[in-house]
């Protein structure tokens, strides 16, 4: 009897870790779900000099949106979101935002597997100023394309930046046609 109550407990218990442990940052869409009256936003994402052979050093970058204009109510609310940059990725996708201005002026980048910053660290904060404004059924591109950088020199060592530079028509028109590889489901419109 003792074994069937033990294995009872083991089974939830593992059942219970399992629900709770999926729980983290949403990661950005992979591609645009079907029209349903709320918007999207595009991040451009450009990584320089990384060396194919090597991984950048930040795994994935997460953030905080929020809107712009906020009742009191709303002052605590904010989606956190995660781009995941092991793939190096042409862009971050962000949907289903009700219409209107957002932001977010901070992102977090992940150190990679067996990677630590600063003292042990697990992520380094950094401020950005991010804007954009969602539209119904439409995709917008954000006011900011994430900079990923990295160098290496003859000795293995190596230095690396993660910022966020304004967006320019190249950087918007690669995106845009990375999305539209993935497919676009009728009803988007672009606004780039």
């Amino acid at each position: 009897m003792k074994k069937v109550k033990v294995l009872r407990v083991m089974l939830l218990s593992s059942v219970a870790m399992s629900v709770i442990g999926c729980a983290g940052t949403p990661k950005t869409a992979e591609s645009l779900p079907i029209a349903n009256g709320n918007g999207a936003v595009v991040i451009p994402i450009s990584m320089e000099n990384t060396n194919e052979a090597k991984k950048y050093p930040c795994r994935s970058i997460s953030f905080e949106v929020k809107k712009v204009f906020r009742t009191p109510e709303e002052l605590d609310k904010f989606e956190a979101r995660e781009i995941y940059l092991f793939d190096k990725p042409n862009f971050g996708l962000i949907t289903d935002l009700e219409p209107g201005e957002y932001m977010f002026d901070e992102f977090k980048c992940h150190a990679n597997y067996r990677r630590v910053f600063n003292d042990g660290q697990s992520y380094i904060r950094k401020r950005a100023s991010v804007y954009f404004e969602v539209e119904p059924n439409t995709v917008t591109v954000s006011s900011q394309t994430f900079v990923g950088e990295s160098e290496y020199d003859a000795t293995g060592s190596s230095s690396f930046s993660a910022h966020f530079e304004y967006v320019t028509k190249q950087d918007k028109e690669k995106a845009l046609k990375a999305l539209k590889a993935k497919g676009v489901p009728a009803g988007w419109s672009f606004n780039f």
